[in-house]
This record gives structure tokens, C-alpha cells and sequence, in this order.
């Protein structure tokens, strides 16, 4: 895992295999749920949430260790163990929580974001933003991460895709015109 001029670099493609093959299982249905979490997604500064993103990547790609277990001891002395299955998504969600630790509200807009670019990376959306590196590695530009850490979600969690890719396309001419040439141009 490197991040190399400005561009994250990953394995994205094994971790986009995976992430499209569970999608169903992870993705909270469309209604209230991820209505209310929706409020609490706030932009995060884009430098921090690239950060966030390789933490969630290196942890997702490690395949290190079995499913997390958490415990809860409930106001009666009841003990709830909450188990994560040994996953890609599980891992990086833990990573996530790390890198936040002690701020709540950033864990859980990185989170609802490092989920929705990988919803779009596994969907292939993001094909024209993304170059192949040595060793199977993906290089990401970094329009996408910055426009990923502050666009807004639609009510289903997600990025809508073409209002996201229009926003790359912007924030790469704008931002980075010394990479020229990402956008398939």
C-alpha cells in the first residue's frame, strides 16, 4: 500500500472483486435507516479521509486474523458480544474506527464514504479515474478522494454517479491540471 504522487495506490481490484460479490449482505436497504445516518455524514477534509481510505484498504486487503469481536455490558449486567465476520469490508470498518478513534461523528462519515466509493469503484464507474501500477496495484486520482470527502450521499448511502464523476471531472481541471489525461481524454 503506497500513496505515490498525490494518487492512492491499492489493490483495489482484488478488494472491488470482493466488495461487488457481498454487496447485498453489507448495504442497509433503502428507508429510514439510512435516512437518519445521512445526517451525520459530514464532509471530512479530503487529506484525512485519504488517509482513511488506505487504512481501510491495508486492513481490508491483509486477510490477517479472525471475525473482531466486541463487547457491551448493558445497563442490567447483561453481555451482548457483537462478532464481525473475517472480511475484506470488516476489517477495513475496524481500520476506520481506529484511525477516528474518540471522534464518532468522522468514523461515521468516513465509513458511509469509504463504503460508497467502493460501491462505485466495484461497479466499474470509476474505470477512466484509475491507472494500473506494477504488481496488480490501482492508482486512484486524487480528485476522486477529494470530491468522495465532501460530496453528499443520496438517501440510499451511495454517491449518485454521474453527479460524482461530473464533480471528479471539475475538481480534477481545477485541482490538478499537472495530471492531465486521467479523465480518458
Amino acid at each position: 500500500m503506497q500513496v505515490m504522487a498525490r494518487t492512492c495506490d491499492s489493490g483495489w481490484n482484488d478488494w472491488g472483486a470482493h466488495y461487488a460479490a457481498t454487496a447485498p449482505a453489507r448495504m442497509a436497504p433503502t428507508g429510514t435507516a439510512v435516512s437518519r445516518a445521512r445526517a451525520v455524514v459530514a464532509p471530512l477534509n479530503p487529506e484525512v479521509f485519504a488517509g482513511a481510505v488506505l487504512a481501510g484498504l491495508a486492513a481490508g486487503e491483509s486477510g490477517a486474523g479472525p471475525g473482531v469481536a466486541a463487547e457491551r455490558v448493558g445497563a442490567d449486567g447483561s453481555l451482548t458480544v457483537l462478532e464481525v465476520p473475517d472480511s475484506p469490508h470488516g476489517r477495513a470498518a475496524f481500520a476506520l474506527k481506529r484511525h477516528f478513534a474518540g471522534d464518532e461523528a468522522a468514523f461515521r462519515s468516513a465509513h458511509a464514504r469509504f463504503r460508497a466509493l467502493m460501491h462505485l469503484f466495484a461497479g466499474g464507474a470509476l474505470g477512466p479515474w484509475t491507472r494500473a501500477r506494477d504488481g496488480g496495484r490501482t492508482a486512484l486520482h486524487p480528485a476522486v478522494i477529494d470530491v468522495a470527502s465532501r460530496m453528499r450521499l443520496s438517501d440510499n448511502g451511495r454517491f449518485a454517479p454521474r453527479k460524482f464523476l461530473d464533480a471528479v471531472a471539475r475538481a480534477a481541471r481545477e485541482s490538478y491540471p499537472d495530471l492531465a489525461g486521467w479523465d480518458g481524454d
